[in-house]
């Protein structure tokens, strides 16, 4: 199964292989006999699709999905997830790349291919590798990262001789290249990694081209990628930090091994040079930012066109990618900043950026026109502060408050704090912790009886927990907010404990006679339903009113899902109904999409849905898995405001969104005077 996105209008999906997910027990790729299309409509009205035609492709470079991952394993969401990353940021470079699975390559389907790569495949077979050997002699190449058969780290050249987990935050930071066997590799990219393969070559053709540096720019003397004459091969997963670094790093890549790639490459980015912001295309940017401002940006789409004639693809690349930035900055630069607006960003672990104190941190946003601050501090199961309620951070015992820290770098810097909690959820919780609440039958069930790791909202020892460690963080420091998450139920499979049914019966006063059969689809599912908001909204009317009576003036708000109203009976999340109840000051849906249409139509249903600017602070994903251009994150701000928000809040704060998004909004949606 695969999802995608479609707008008004014609639209032309590509999906890879690599972006598929498994759903029970496909017999494989090679004997699909139907394919089916199951739509959702996100507005609820009349709407109609045609399907115009389909059409197989095949590409030259291809994405090797780690399928032979089993579902079970830790390992399969991080083995199909990094085929995903590595798909996006070559869609990025306008070289079309199909995926593959590790069983089509046991079946021999590198057959024709240039170039293959692993991001990261635990679980590849001896017969897998047979066929990625008899791939490489008959010329083709590939590209591994991380988890690789020994095989193909042989077959590349290279030796790993261990692991090795960061010692300190920041000390995988970034990768500097040397340039000598791949001259167009850049010269360095972020990555942000917390662990890394130790390798060393092993053949005669394999070179060092990439050594790991620290956040502070420090050589690690660790190898990070190593080139040879069969592939190359990085010490870590590609992670998405460093968008156009990424790009570049990849293109470099292909091109060495199979230099007609760039001819294609060339042509996708002269293409989308134009399309920064709502502009479609070179001309109408220029004509629409002005000649000034887009002087930079003419000036090397010229050298990309004058290079292009000579047949340099990869120098015409370059140029186009530059005049594309160039342009991107224009219209960044060409917005204006809004009086009295929320700027904010979610932070998702409780120690900020690697490499950096939360005093730099904070200075850096406030440098760059942002407001306030959401910092992940409390789970359902861990607390990064000295907690009476909730099991404590080992952090915490070596003398760490992060939340102390955190709040004293914002009153410094100006820019608010509000302590996010995630709710209910025990997924880095200590498994001691997790076992107790088990025990207790304090976790949720699915409806066939399985544990979910976690917090059953019904039961009053959670609730009490989950209302008692946000309002002692209320009480001890001086928060200026205080912001649920994860404030719902998992999805339709929770919760079903025998805690659940005696208290659901007792609140409709009827037995449930087929249990959970009745509720979730009998005449009692709307009943049910009802319940599960019921217990979702009273942590959040529990929490408004005492922390209000607790810090007057203290701001209560919550990140809600995009999809109202369909989340209050998917997920028991009545977010709406929240905030007109007074319970939340304001709401941040997480309305993250790379697509503007998409953004625009949630902008407006959920914009009328709350009739209220001040309490719509909408999200923008800026640094998730497919990362914004900083030109689109802009857009997405854009829209926000003119379907009358009074804010914005990016995710998430880390080293790319603070060198590659922050500047581009100081020049014009939070420039400060």
């Amino acid at each position: 199964s695969g999802m995608f996105t479609v707008e008004t209008g014609w639209n032309k999906i590509s999906i890879s292989k690599a972006q598929f997910g498994v759903e029970g027990t496909p017999e494989g790729w090679g004997k699909v006999s139907t394919i089916r299309l199951g739509v959702w409509k996100s507005v609820d009205a009349q709407s109609s699709l045609t399907l115009g035609a389909m059409q197989g492709l095949s590409s030259d470079v291809v994405v090797v999905a780690g399928n032979r991952t089993p579902p079970t394993s830790p390992e399969y969401g991080m083995a199909m997830g990094q085929a995903k990353v590595v798909g996006s940021i070559l869609e990025t470079t306008g070289i079309d790349s199909g995926g593959l699975t590790d069983t089509d390559v046991e079946e021999g389907a590198l057959a024709g291919r240039k170039v293959a790569i692993f991001p990261h495949n635990p679980d590849m077979s001896e017969k897998e590798m047979d066929e990625v050997e008899k791939f490489i002699r008959s010329g083709g190449r590939v590209i591994g990262f991380y988890s690789v058969h020994p095989r193909l780290l042989k077959a590349i050249g290279v030796r790993a001789t261990a692991w090795r987990p960061q010692t300190h935050p920041g000390e995988y930071a970034s990768i500097k290249f040397n340039r000598e066997v791949v001259p167009e590799l850049p010269l360095s990219v972020q990555q942000g990694s917390w662990n890394s393969n130790v390798i060393e070559t092993a053949s005669a053709s394999a070179r060092v081209v990439g050594e790991w540096r620290q956040a502070n720019g420090a050589p690690t003397g660790l190898p990070a990628m190593v080139v040879s004459d069969t592939g190359a091969y990085m010490a870590h997963i590609l992670l998405a930090d460093d968008p156009e670094g990424k790009k570049a790093m990849m293109m470099a890549l292909l091109g060495h091994f199979a230099p007609g790639l760039w001819e294609s490459a060339c042509d996708r980015t002269r293409s989308d040079a134009g399309k920064v912001g709502d502009f479609n295309g070179f001309s109408a940017a220029v004509a629409g930012l002005g000649v000034a401002a887009t002087r930079e940006a003419a000036a090397s789409y010229r050298v990309g066109e004058e290079s292009r004639a000579k047949g340099s693809f990869f120098t015409a690349f370059g140029a186009y990618r530059r005049a594309g930035e160039a342009l991107g900055k224009a219209y960044c630069a060409a917005q204006r900043p809004k009086a009295g607006e929320r700027r904010a960003v979610w932070c998702h672990s409780a120690f900020g950026v690697p490499g950096m104190s939360w005093d730099e941190a904070v200075g850096a946003l406030a440098r760059n026109g942002i407001n306030a601050l959401m910092p992940n501090m409390l789970w359902g199961g861990r607390a990064y502060y000295p907690s009476k309620i909730l099991p404590v951070d080992e952090s915490v015992a070596k003398g760490r408050d992060s939340i102390a820290e955190c709040v004293a770098a914002g009153k410094k810097h100006g820019v608010q704090v509000h302590v996010w909690k995630v709710n209910w959820n025990l997924t880095n919780a200590d498994p001691a912790f997790i076992a107790q609440m088990r025990t207790e039958k304090r976790t949720q069930v699915d409806p066939g009886g399985k544990d979910l790791d976690w917090l059953c909202p019904s039961n009053d020892l959670n609730f009490a927990m989950e209302r008692d460690s946000m309002l002692e963080v209320v009480r001890k420091y001086a928060v200026d907010g205080i912001h649920f998450d994860y404030i719902r139920y998992p999805g339709s499979e929770g919760c079903y404990c025998e805690g659940c049914r005696s208290r659901f019966e007792a609140k409709v006063g009827v037995r449930v006679r087929q249990w959970p059969q009745d509720v979730i689809s009998g005449e009692l599912a709307p009943d049910f339903r009802e319940f599960r908001r019921g217990n979702i909204t009273r942590l959040v009317k529990a929490v408004s009113t005492e922390a209000r009576k607790i810090r007057p003036g203290i701001q209560i708000s919550a990140a809600v899902f995009a999809d109202w109203p369909l989340c209050r009976d998917s997920v028991g999340q009545d977010w709406v109904n929240w905030v007109k109840s007074g319970y939340l000051d304001f709401a941040c849906p997480m309305d993250y999409t790379t697509s503007a249409g998409q953004y625009g139509q949630w902008m407006s249903l959920q914009a009328a849905a709350i009739g209220n600017g001040k309490a719509f602070c909408p999200g923008v994903g800026a640094t998730l898995e497919s990362n914004l251009p900083p030109d689109q994150v802009v857009r997405q701000i854009l829209l926000g405001r003119n379907a009358g928000s009074t804010g914005f809040i990016l995710f998430n704060l880390n080293a790319s969104l603070l060198k590659d998004v922050l500047p581009y909004l100081r020049m014009g949606v939070a420039k400060t005077p």
